[in-house]
């Protein structure tokens, strides 16, 4: 997965690997991001210089890990952001601007959760009680309504999260299968699948490259 510009604290944790009761290490982070090109394109993005980036992600990280616990991830993230805003004099939204359309997703999903959580709680309790009002069930049918639309959002989102995660490879046999549906592949979708099935398994065993 390559980070295309400012990555998200969780996606921080994720590379590197470090269990929840340990500080981080600047040094490995700002070295992960720079080797999956986030730092670099993340400073042309915001216009900002290499070594004045690095000065700023240095503090950020130093400051919100000395403040959250790394099982804080939505804390971590918002203080990271902000941080950088103050760092680099760059507002919110420009930052925002700057985030891979992974974090993009994430955070729309993040919100979503959120909404399904509350409603699925208000809906409890509305079950909860007895006798319940011409209101209370007509309450019940709007909630019950929204959950729907929300979980149908939840699972757009998820399988957009999923397809970042593909290689070109594996995005393009997915759109193909797509194409071919339940009918019969032609010729040409046919020798297409074989030559993406063998670039797969070259990709798998690392022969070539994947840009």
């Amino acid at each position: 997965m390559k980070i295309k510009y400012l990555a998200s604290v969780s996606a921080f944790l994720m590379l590197s690997s470090i269990s929840s009761a340990q500080k981080p290490n600047v040094d490995f982070i700002l070295e992960v991001m720079k080797q999956n090109g986030g730092f670099a394109e993340g400073a042309q993005c915001l216009g900002i210089a290499e070594d004045k980036m690095d000065g700023i992600m240095r503090k950020a990280i130093a400051h919100c890990f000395g403040k959250y616990e790394m099982a804080q991830e939505d804390a971590l993230d918002a203080c990271f952001k902000t941080q950088i805003s103050s760092l680099s004099g760059k507002s919110p939204s420009q930052i925002e601007a700057c985030e891979s359309d992974e974090d993009k997703l994430e955070r729309k999903l993040s919100e979503v959760d959120s909404k399904i959580e509350a409603l699925q709680l208000e809906l409890q309790e509305l079950n909860l009680n007895e006798g319940l009002s011409q209101m209370d069930e007509r309450r019940m049918d709007v909630i019950e309504q929204k959950l729907d639309e929300l979980m149908e959002q939840q699972d757009s989102l998820m399988n957009k999260l999923a397809d970042t995660d593909m290689s070109p490879t594996e995005r393009e046999l997915n759109a193909l299968f797509n194409e071919i549906g339940e009918g019969n592949a032609t010729p040409a979708q046919k020798k297409r699948l074989k030559e993406l099935r063998d670039r797969l398994i070259q990709e798998s065993h690392g022969r070539i490259t994947v840009k």
